[in-house]
């Protein structure tokens, strides 16, 4: 089942070798037409920062342990200042899911926009959980060019042990299970804004 979008629904996904199956993503050089532009990421950021913000939650009951989660949260939904991220993150999960998983998909949650300064982090964790069963895909979109900041890695762990470090390309979205364990680096230097997004659907049986 796919989440209803604009033009980019279908928008042919033929993933590069390096990428498993227990992820994906969308660079801009590979992907012009799914991945963000230098300025749609500007203007994501900008209208960011005249959000009320609130720190990242953690849990089931919207706890702020910076502990475990160091960041500040900039949370809204569908308009016209977010139908490009909307609407480009539809076509990753879209393309991705089509073609790996074919989970069942009835939408996506809000949009989260979040900065991360110096020490923000997020250790490791699963984005489905008592809270959030209805979370079937986690997209990640980069918005902060990697000269801007030093740290902030994303990683996810595939199986046990195998640690893979995603693109830090401008624009790149990255679709993976929220099932899977990832974190994020603590940044040690600069700011890193990023955008997540989940595609919802049934409770797994």
């Amino acid at each position: 089942m796919s989440i209803e979008a604009s033009r980019y629904i279908f928008y042919p996904y033929n993933p590069p070798a390096e990428n498993y199956r227990t992820f994906s993503y969308f660079t801009p050089d590979e992907y012009p037409d799914i991945a963000l532009t230098a300025d749609e990421c500007d203007a994501l950021i900008a209208y960011a920062k005249a959000i009320d913000p609130h720190p990242g939650f953690v849990g089931a009951y919207l706890n702020v342990d910076e502990k475990i989660r160091s960041v500040v949260s900039h949370e809204t939904g569908y308009n016209a200042d977010t139908a490009v991220i909307h609407d480009k993150m539809a076509a990753a999960f879209n393309g991705a899911n089509d073609h790996w998983w074919q989970f069942d998909i009835w939408g996506m949650g809000p949009i989260e926009l979040l900065h991360y300064t110096p020490g923000g982090h997020y250790v490791m964790h699963l984005d489905h959980g008592p809270r959030h069963q209805v979370r079937k895909l986690s997209g990640i979109c980069q918005l902060s060019d990697p000269e801007d900041y030093e740290g902030g890695t994303l990683e996810i762990v595939v199986g046990e042990t195998d640690v893979h470090q995603m693109p830090k390309q401008r624009g790149t979205i990255v679709v993976f299970p929220s099932y899977m364990l990832h974190r994020v680096h603590p940044v040690t230097a600069g700011e890193r804004w990023a955008s997540v997004i989940w595609a919802e659907g049934p409770k797994y049986r």
